[in-house]
Formats: C-alpha cells, structure tokens, sequence
C-alpha cells in the first residue's frame, strides 16, 4: 500500500556501502523505519542529504503489514530550512529536541498532535529572528501535553515545590526526592505560563537537569540525554 504523507527524520545511519537506515516520525503512520538502498550513489535519484536529521519532509511510502524495515519512493522537502544547517546553536537545540522525543515515543502509531507540534517546533526553531537559549525549555514543558503527563502551574504565591511524580506544585516540601526547589519550581511555574525568566547557563542547565528526572520518573527507560552536554557547552 502506498502512503503519501509529511515526515520529520529522527535518525539516520549508513548501511553498507551505498544505502542508509533512517527512522522518521510520519503524521499518517507514526514513527517508521526506512532502508534507502543505493542513496549513496552519485547518481542516486534520492539524494542522502534528504535524510539528514530534523530535515522536514514530504514523502510517498510503502507500507506493509508486519515488516520491521519499509521502503520510500518519493521524498522531497517540505519546509528548506534558512537557519538551523547554519547555525551551531540551533544545530544543537534540533538534536536535543530529537533525542528528548526519540526517548519519549514508546508507541509507534499515527499521533496527529505530537507531529504538528513537532513540525510547528522545528519551523519556529528556524524562524527565530535571534537564538533563543530557553528555546529547549519551553519544548520540554510543552511536549509532556502530547505524550500524556503535563504539567500545570500555579497561581499561589511562593515558595512552593514541583513534585516531579504528581506533576503539581506544593506548598509542602516533604519530599526532597521528588521536589525541585523553590527557585527552579518558581521559574519553572512562569515558563508554563510563557512569562520571562532571565537565567544564566549554570542556572538553564540545572533547570533542564531537574525536567530531565521529570521525563525520566513518567517515561520507564528514558535514560541519558547526550545532547544536554552538547548544550551545556555551547552556552557556557
């Protein structure tokens, strides 16, 4: 059966002498994995550089029932990005924002909201006037709506403490495990509410540490995030 559809590359590695393997999120079939025998040729009627990583595209699939690896047969570029190849900043906040969602899609189905918001990311992303450095906190608050475990602020006035496994802030700090402290629970609150927070890196850093265990205690089998290193140094 073939599928025309948008999709987002999150990951793609080579295979063998001349093909590649590339995982890409699909908005009608969810996240699939793609063999491109022969793109490696140079006269390959699909170049590799459609594969690389956040690359936006529009594609016509194959898809067959039961089989681990499908097949493309047409791809072009949805969105040419403008910034993000360019730019070591941006750059790096795409591999951070992919490996954070790899890590979180445990289902592979068809997920109409989650691709939007991804896609709608990755355009904004790009289209910044000016680098953002809270750009990656934001989307780490925003995409828990997608996958199930939200958080919500809070209008009571401080201090009061995220608890990472109810996903709500509390006026009691009982629980130092599971709470993050006044300071990061306070920023924290504003960027849910899309208010300013003027934060240095050693202070961005801890506050995505803190959303990072968040992921990790709600997603069995998160793990490490390498692309926060990344991060860390670019904006130290």
């Amino acid at each position: 059966m073939l599928i025309k559809t948008r999709g987002i590359v999150f990951r793609t590695v080579k295979y063998g002498e001349t093909s590649i393997i590339t995982d890409i999120f699909t908005e009608e079939l969810g996240l699939r994995t793609y063999i491109v025998n022969g793109v490696r040729k140079p006269k390959s009627r699909m170049s590799a550089s459609f594969f690389q990583i956040a690359s936006l595209l529009e594609l016509v699939v194959y898809e067959k029932d039961q089989k681990k690896l499908q097949r493309i047969k047409e791809v072009s570029t949805s969105k040419l990005y403008q910034k993000i190849p360019f730019s070591v900043i941006r750059g790096a906040v795409s591999q951070f924002i992919l490996e954070v969602t790899r890590k979180s899609i445990k289902e592979k189905e068809q997920n109409y909201r989650l691709f939007n918001f991804l896609y709608e990311a990755f355009s904004e992303l790009d289209e910044l006037p000016m680098d953002e450095p809270n750009f990656h906190l934001h989307f780490l608050l925003e995409l828990p709506q997608y996958i199930g475990f939200s958080l919500q602020s809070t209008t009571q006035p401080d201090p009061f403490y995220l608890d990472i496994k109810e996903g709500i802030f509390s006026k009691q700090y009982d629980n130092p495990s599971y709470q993050i402290n006044k300071q990061n629970s306070h920023w924290i609150n504003r960027l849910i509410k899309k208010e300013p927070i003027h934060i240095n890196a050693s202070q961005r850093k801890e506050l995505i540490d803190d959303l990072l265990l968040y992921y990790k205690y709600h997603i069995d089998g998160f793990g490490k995030v390498n692309a926060h290193d990344v991060l860390s140094d670019i904006f130290h």
